[in-house]
């Protein structure tokens, strides 16, 4: 989980829905290296995974009737201080594939990296501990993922802690 990699046949459930993760990450790269930040209000990115992509209302991109509402909440909420926040977010992601887009995937693209008042919100690791990864090298990926943000940006860094699962007693092992 804290070695870069973009999704792969390993980790998709289908060739289809790899086809549509890098289709969805490379209109995510575009929209990253297209943002600017609002004139004295900074700038503020969101990356994740399903969760965080829900604040844009999707999955993959295409609606998704489970974000009914949220990127109303998001406009009313820290889009008043951060216009036009970045929703940079794939559902089901993991630490190493977030890790891959912030590097060779384009989405901290030096205009946003150098933006010393960039908040960048990162959520991300629930899909590691779905796939059945421990929580110790999941903690390592989204540490992982932090350094790497930190190292290749001149902004801020709010690191989420992962919400509850409740599919643990049958992906843990015993």
């Amino acid at each position: 989980p804290d070695v870069a990699s973009p999704h792969t046949q390993r980790s998709a459930r289908s060739a289809a829905q790899l086809a549509k993760w890098f289709r969805w990450q490379a209109v995510l790269a575009s929209e990253a290296a297209a943002h600017t930040a609002s004139p004295g209000k900074g700038s503020l990115a969101l990356w994740g995974d399903s969760i965080t992509e829900s604040w844009r209302g999707t999955s993959y991109g295409t609606p998704a009737g489970r974000a009914n509402g949220t990127p109303a909440v998001l406009a009313q909420t820290l889009a008043r201080r951060w216009p036009s926040p970045a929703v940079l977010a794939i559902s089901g992601d993991q630490t190493q594939h977030l890790l891959w887009r912030l590097g060779d995937g384009g989405e901290l693209p030096p205009p946003l990296a150098s933006d010393g008042a960039l908040t960048a919100v990162v959520m991300i690791g629930t899909n590691n501990l779905g796939a059945g990864h421990l929580p110790g090298p999941t903690a390592e990926g989204v540490l992982a993922v932090a350094r790497e943000y930190l190292r290749r940006s001149r902004g801020r860094l709010l690191l989420c802690a992962l919400l509850p699962r409740g599919d643990g007693a049958e992906l843990l092992p015993r």
